[in-house]
């Protein structure tokens, strides 16, 4: 994990490539850094699957940008990933910007990387009421099990924060829960990212899931 947050810390020094440039924030860039800092290594080892939910303290902490920078050091040493963005509110550009990060090879649809997409800028509770949807979320699991059987690392961004509503008295820390791998939180460094790190964290821990990092 160490190695990999190396090679995104890299690739933050590079020119742009097509990132986001809303998310590319000062504060955010900082963040990556120290948090890439702690290894001085560029080369990519995974001995096992790097399978990671990417949540957010709150909405546009920059999950996108830091899920593609990931992708990007896993693709450029060589090694296939995809992204997957279960839920997608409002503009679809986060998406195919995970699209465009995934691995060529096995030729990925947007709409594999995205199965929903809600055209509402809101929760995607919310945004599925408002335009009489309904989530399918056994499909989503057939979607996932088929990122996992054609790539060894599958990055997955959540959508808003870590207890952002899905279905009634279901959200998407429950969802991620069920998946049951460990998390990545991305948080925006502003005034109060103390607190809303330490109760995301403190949330995730208590479901008895692991926050493997936060940058």
């Amino acid at each position: 994990m160490r190695q990999i947050l190396a090679v995104a810390h890299r690739l933050l020094l590079a020119p742009s490539r097509g990132l986001n440039q809303r998310s590319a924030q000062p504060d955010l860039l900082r963040s990556i850094s120290t948090c890439a800092a702690v290894s001085t290594g560029v080369a990519v080892s995974t001995p096992f699957p790097l399978n990671l939910f990417i949540t957010g303290t709150d909405t546009d902490a920059g999950k996108t940008y830091v899920t593609r920078l990931l992708l990007d050091a896993l693709k450029q040493s060589g090694i296939q990933a995809a992204g997957f963005k279960p839920f997608c509110c409002g503009g679809r550009q986060d998406s195919i910007l995970l699209h465009q990060g995934s691995a060529e090879g096995p030729g990925f649809t947007l709409e594999e990387i995205n199965p929903i997409w809600l055209k509402t800028p809101a929760s995607p509770f919310t945004a599925a009421l408002i335009e009489n949807r309904n989530l399918d979320f056994a499909g989503l699991r057939r979607s996932l099990d088929n990122l996992t059987s054609r790539v060894d690392h599958v990055l997955i961004e959540g959508a808003g924060g870590w207890e952002v509503p899905l279905a009634p008295g279901y959200t998407l820390a429950d969802y991620a829960q069920e998946i049951g791998w460990p998390v990545l939180v991305v948080v925006n460094n502003r005034l109060g990212a103390l607190n809303h790190t330490i109760l995301t964290v403190k949330n995730i821990q208590a479901r008895g899931s692991s926050a493997q990092a936060w940058c």
